[in-house]
C-alpha cells in the first residue's frame, strides 16, 4: 500500500521484467504477445477510497496502462509505458453536499425624534443599496426601502465554495486554492494505493512507473 507524495505524486518503483515472468503473464491471462513478439501486460492502477475525509469523494479513482516489452535481440529486454501521460487519479471536495451556504443581509433605520413629538410613518422613505465586487454573490435584492418599523432587507446572499476559490485566486494568483476540489498537487486524498497487480495512485497527481 502506498500514499502520495507531498507534491500528490505516486511512485510503485521499478517493475522488473524477465523471460520467465512474461511467459507466467501470457498463460495467466494479463499479458499477451503480438505476431512482432512484443509483449504487452495490463495494469490497473486503483485508488482506495474507503477513509476519504468528509466532502471528499474519487472522481476519477482508477487508471488502466500497459507495458510493451521487446526482446531486442541482443540479451536486453526493452519495456515502455502506454497509458499514463496526461493523465491522473483525481478527487473531488465539495461543502454542504454541494449546496450553497445562505446568509440573510438585513439592517434597521433607525429615526430619532424629540421626547413629546409623535414620530411620522417612514413606510418606504428611505432607500439603501448594496453593491459588490465584480463576480461577488449578491442578495436576492440590491435595491429596498425600509419598512414601517424601519427594517431594511436585502434578502439572502448564496456563497459556493466555487466562488470563494474564485475570489482567493483573484487574490493569490498562482497559488492553489485551499478549498478547490482537491485538484492540486497532494490535495485532501491521503490514502492512496492499489489492489491485484502492479498499480499506481492520488488527487489530482502523475503516477510514476519505471521500467
Amino acid at each position: 500500500m502506498l500514499k502520495n507524495a507531498t507534491d500528490g505524486t505516486v511512485d510503485f518503483g521499478k517493475i522488473e521484467f524477465t523471460l520467465d515472468t512474461l511467459a507466467e503473464a501470457v498463460d495467466k491471462g494479463y499479458a499477451t504477445r503480438d505476431a512482432q513478439g512484443i509483449w504487452h501486460v495490463r495494469y490497473t492502477a486503483v485508488e482506495i477510497v474507503d477513509g476519504l475525509p468528509d466532502g471528499v469523494s474519487a472522481t476519477v479513482p482508477s487508471l488502466s496502462f500497459e507495458v510493451s516489452v521487446e526482446d531486442e535481440g541482443d540479451g536486453v529486454l526493452a519495456a515502455t509505458v502506454q497509458g499514463l501521460d496526461g493523465h491522473s487519479f483525481e478527487n473531488t471536495y465539495v461543502t454542504n453536499g454541494g449546496e450553497p451556504v445562505s446568509i440573510a443581509l438585513a439592517g434597521r433605520k433607525v429615526l430619532t425624534y424629540a421626547e413629546g413629538l409623535a414620530p411620522a410613518d417612514i413606510t418606504g422613505k428611505f432607500t439603501f443599496t448594496v453593491t459588490g465586487e465584480d463576480g461577488a454573490p449578491m442578495p436576492e435584492r440590491t435595491e429596498v426601502t425600509n419598512a414601517k418599523d424601519g427594517s431594511v432587507d436585502f434578502g439572502m446572499i448564496k456563497f459556493t465554495l466555487d466562488d470563494l476559490n474564485r475570489k482567493w485566486a483573484t487574490e493569490h494568483p498562482g497559488g492553489h486554492r485551499p478549498g478547490d476540489a482537491c485538484r492540486w498537487r497532494g490535495g485532501c486524498a491521503q490514502r492512496e494505493a492499489a489492489h491485484g497487480v502492479p498499480s499506481p495512485t492520488p488527487s489530482r497527481s502523475p503516477v510514476r512507473c519505471r521500467a
